[in-house]
C-alpha cells in the first residue's frame, strides 16, 4: 500500500483536505475527501513485481 503524497524530506504520508491544509492523519481530512479520493492504492505493484526482477535480471547479465 502507498500513499499517493509524501512529505519531502521525511516520507510521512500527507492528506490535503479542501482547505489545502496539509495534515498527517487520515482521519483529519473531511469525511467527503476521505471516501471520495484515492490516497492510498497499489500504484507501484506492478514495477515492484515484474519490471523491476527484469531490470536487475538484465542489468546482472552486463555485469
Amino acid at each position: 500500500m502507498w500513499a499517493r503524497f509524501y512529505e519531502l524530506g521525511t516520507n510521512r504520508p500527507i492528506f490535503l483536505g479542501r482547505d489545502s491544509v496539509v495534515h498527517y492523519t487520515f482521519a483529519e481530512i473531511e469525511r467527503e475527501r476521505r471516501t471520495g479520493y484515492a490516497y492510498y492504492g497499489d500504484w507501484a505493484r506492478e514495477l515492484l513485481d515484474e519490471e523491476y526482477p527484469a531490470w536487475k535480471g538484465r542489468t546482472a547479465a552486463e555485469r
